[in-house]
């Protein structure tokens, strides 16, 4: 089926990108071999940006743009509309729907092309998704405006890339973190929410950040669900709360 299909095509990509990243090791050993280093490791990289631009279009992209300011989804959530914001890049395998209507299948052939935008994001590289965001003109008047509607909110893994987008974009106005998963997310100027009894942001991966790696820690505690309830990370949790409390800003 599409998902099936989609999880193969980029399968190929990872399983290349993961020869040339061998080949880069392996070239490391002689200095002859050395000189080819950054040629491997260009490649992969090309590799994992294709990667990225297939899933842009198979499952679709990773923002969405409303009255509100601009949204970053979080994993497995590419290609999906929000209550009050548009994706600009639907699946052209999944075609338009809302994040409440996303099917298994959608959300299972989002894994390889997530992964991808993940280690692109880690190594401080654009993923397809934010270069176009990048050049969307709507993108561009909110990045400027002071105002609600240049507010810049994101969730889990989107954390990473609104960091991103933020920095490479010069972003004006407030930048809200869901869910930020450590160490990535972190910046001045923002304002970071966190769930109690979240496990990316408030678990075993915090203490690590906080304890091992000396990360700047910062963020708002927020009590969303009761323990019974078990773990809470879905984001509309998050911005449901916040329209309830009152806070003010993208939630």
């Amino acid at each position: 089926d599409a998902a099936l299909c989609a999880t193969a095509v980029a399968a190929l990509f990872c399983a290349a990108t993961v020869d040339a990243v061998s080949t880069q090791e392996a070239a490391a050993h002689t200095s002859e071999e050395g000189a080819g280093l950054v040629g491997s490791g260009a490649d992969a990289n090309g590799l994992l940006l294709g990667t990225s631009y297939l899933g842009l279009w198979l499952v679709g992209g990773r923002y969405s743009i409303g009255t509100g300011g601009v949204h970053l989804s979080g994993s497995f959530c590419n290609g999906v509309d929000e209550d009050g914001f548009e994706n600009p890049y639907p699946s052209a395998v999944f075609g338009r729907t809302h994040e409440n209507d996303m099917t298994m299948a959608h959300m299972l052939a989002c894994i390889p092309f997530t992964m991808a935008d993940c280690l692109l994001g880690v190594m401080g590289f654009m993923p397809a998704s934010l270069r176009k965001a990048m050049s969307d003109e709507r993108v561009q008047e909110r990045a400027s405006a002071v105002s609600v509607m240049g507010a810049l909110q994101a969730h889990s893994l989107g954390t990473l890339e609104a960091r991103l987008l933020k920095a490479n974009m010069a972003w004006a106005g407030d930048m809200v973190l869901f869910s930020p998963p450590p160490p990535f997310g972190w910046e001045e100027g923002t304002r970071r929410e966190c769930g109690r009894f979240d496990p990316i942001c408030s678990g075993p991966l915090m203490s690590v950040a906080k304890h091992l790696l000396a990360a700047p820690v910062s963020y708002t505690m927020r009590d969303l669900s009761h323990a019974r309830h078990g773990l809470v990370h879905a984001k509309p949790l998050y911005t449901r709360h916040c329209a309830l409390a009152g806070v003010d800003g993208m939630c």
